[in-house]
Order: C-alpha cells, then structure tokens, then sequence
C-alpha cells in the first residue's frame, strides 16, 4: 500500500494521541505528526533510532 493512500484511510489525526510501533527512520512519526497528530515512536534497532532522532 502506497503511503499517502495509508495515511488517507486514518482521516483526521489532529490531536489524536499515535503510537507508532516500529517507527524506523520517523518517516511516518513526522508526516502524522505535522498532520497534528501527538506521535510517540518506538524503535528497537538504535541505528535507526538514532536516523529518527535526528530526522524529527
């Protein structure tokens, strides 16, 4: 599935309260996040986690 059509099906976010399980480089984190979204990220690898740190 295409992102923008992933993110589409969520409809409104804004203030709504996300977990993002497996969050990666924060790719997603940050794109919900400037839809208005509060993100939390979770990541187990540290090399990713510190590109999403960085990133957002």
């Amino acid at each position: 599935m295409e992102m923008p059509l992933s993110f589409s099906l969520l409809g409104n976010v804004k203030g709504k309260k996300v977990l993002d399980a497996g969050c990666g480089t924060g790719i997603s984190s940050k794109i919900l996040a400037q839809k208005g979204a509060k993100v939390s990220g979770i990541e187990i690898s540290k090399k990713m986690l510190d590109i999403a740190e960085e990133y957002c």
